[in-house]
């Protein structure tokens, strides 16, 4: 990561991260204030355990060197 252009995507995929990081708080907290915190923290942990299934698939999907959808 040497050149201008390789540090301007790293900054501005950073802030983008931070950006949706920002936007799903809100949306958390907005629910969590309209309907009951139970049922919020429940999407909250279901949403994890889902996000964590597919970057886990994936990410080995891409380390080994797997890009087809019907790779065995």
């Amino acid at each position: 990561m040497g050149s201008s252009t390789d540090w301007g995507l790293a900054i501005s995929v950073f802030v983008a991260a931070i950006v949706e990081m920002v936007e799903a708080l809100t949306i958390v907290l907005a629910m969590g204030m309209t309907r009951s915190w139970k049922s919020t923290l429940y999407g909250v942990g279901t949403a994890l355990v889902a996000l964590t299934g597919f970057t886990a698939v994936t990410g080995m999907r891409w380390r080994t060197g797997c890009r087809a959808l019907a790779c065995s």
